[in-house]
């Protein structure tokens, strides 16, 4: 026998909101737990958007931080990350600020 059970449009919008959160968790973890921790030269260039060859030049020089086993290359996902936050450029008022200068009045 099937029971018939009275919701308010709030608790209704609150259950779906319930439901929908506990959906997109579970498979934002799913998606992570599919996500290697270490990627091989091909991955690891296009996570860079550069060339292979051009990685390849950057880890031979050791620019980058970089495994090797037998002759395979392979990255750390954060060591990628890293190496691009380090290229990371200030904005001129961020070199103002560090600096002391006022930018108003051009003085220190």
């Amino acid at each position: 026998m099937s029971k018939i059970l009275i919701m308010t449009e709030e608790d209704v919008i609150t259950l779906l909101d319930q439901v929908v959160r506990n959906i997109l968790t579970d498979k934002d973890s799913r998606i992570r737990e599919d996500i290697p921790d270490y990627v091989g030269l091909s991955d690891a260039a296009k996570i860079l958007q550069i060339s292979e060859s051009a990685l390849y030049s950057h880890t031979s020089q050791r620019r980058i931080e970089h495994f090797k086993r037998g002759r395979k290359l392979y990255f750390k996902r954060s060591d990628l990350t890293a190496w691009l936050d380090a290229g990371r450029k200030k904005t001129r008022t961020e070199i103002a600020d560090e600096a002391g200068i006022n930018r108003k009045r051009g003085r220190q």
